[in-house]
């Protein structure tokens, strides 16, 4: 089979949003704006956790419970053997095997700052879009990689502490969303956008398959020439790109299938705050066509 590699791109709905080129901000646009976000957190800390961090519910996003970490082990199991086709009990199939981390060593406000910081990666990349109303410019993070190593310099370049890599912000909130409310946490970034004369284009997501093999035809030497083995590369060669197009086709029937079956699901946690703060679906989003 061909080298493939499964790219995450926009979703392209015509009828619901038209994408303007836009410039992008350079990066000391974007610094400012992240200042502008962060700068403000402290006081954000303290309405959303007036008894300290350790003592409110969102510690768990970095802290999860015993119960917590038995249920998304137990997932995780579930998930390897509908993989493997196996079923294998896990080591750790017992409750009493989890407790929860020491609260009273931790350092609240950085730990805080960081599930912050992987709620701004959920808004400025995802292949989402915050752009400038008024100046028509995108404040543009480039690939999910990139979004991740800007996000950890400018942690680096303005707090002391902790010292943080690309990885540690890749995918934000991917693996500690279901730990508990990330709500707030979007609230208050679309508020300092809004205030900022900001905008987000939501884009729902997608994959495309990106063929990697540069395979070419035998070159025709009249001295090693040979016409079977030139008809089996042709036979080959088609082969792979009929599977290749059928992996493609299948790809778009499920996304077809899931952009349809969102239009009637909850909002997510970051598109119900965008919704709350601008009284307005993104656009981009599959229910915009209601409104």
């Amino acid at each position: 089979m061909n080298p493939i590699a499964i790219a995450a791109l926009p979703a392209a709905i015509p009828d619901l949003w038209a994408k303007t080129i836009m410039h992008s901000k350079t990066n000391i646009d974007i610094n400012h704006l992240l200042n502008e976000i962060f700068d403000q957190s402290s006081k954000f800390l303290k309405l959303l956790a007036p008894f300290g961090w350790a003592n409110s519910e969102y510690v768990n996003f970095l802290h999860p419970t015993a119960n917590q970490q038995y249920e998304e082990a137990k997932k995780l199991n579930e998930r390897l053997n509908k993989l493997t086709q196996q079923s294998i009990e896990s080591e750790n199939d017992s409750l009493d095997k989890y407790q929860q981390d020491d609260l009273n060593t931790i350092l609240e406000e950085e730990e805080f700052r960081y599930v912050l910081g992987l709620s701004v990666y959920d808004i400025f990349s995802d292949n989402h879009e915050v752009y400038s109303v008024n100046e028509n410019s995108v404040y543009d993070f480039g690939s999910f990689r990139n979004s991740g190593r800007l996000i950890a310099d400018f942690f680096n370049d303005k707090y002391s502490g902790k010292k943080y890599d690309y990885v540690d912000f890749y995918m934000g909130t991917i693996w500690i969303k279901d730990r508990g409310n990330l709500l707030p946490f979007y609230d208050f970034v679309f508020k300092v956008l809004k205030t900022e004369e900001c905008d987000w284009n939501y884009f729902f997501p997608r994959l495309f398959l990106l063929d990697l093999n540069n395979s070419e035809s035998p070159k025709d030497n009249s001295e090693t020439y040979k016409p079977e083995e030139a008809m089996l590369h042709e036979l080959e060669r088609k082969n792979k790109e009929k599977e290749f197009d059928d992996l493609q086709n299948e790809l778009d029937s499920t996304f077809q299938e899931e952009y349809e079956n969102s239009k009637y699901k909850l909002l997510v946690a970051s598109v119900q705050a965008y919704k709350t703060i601008y009284g307005k679906l993104p656009k981009g989003h599959p229910q915009k066509a209601f409104e």
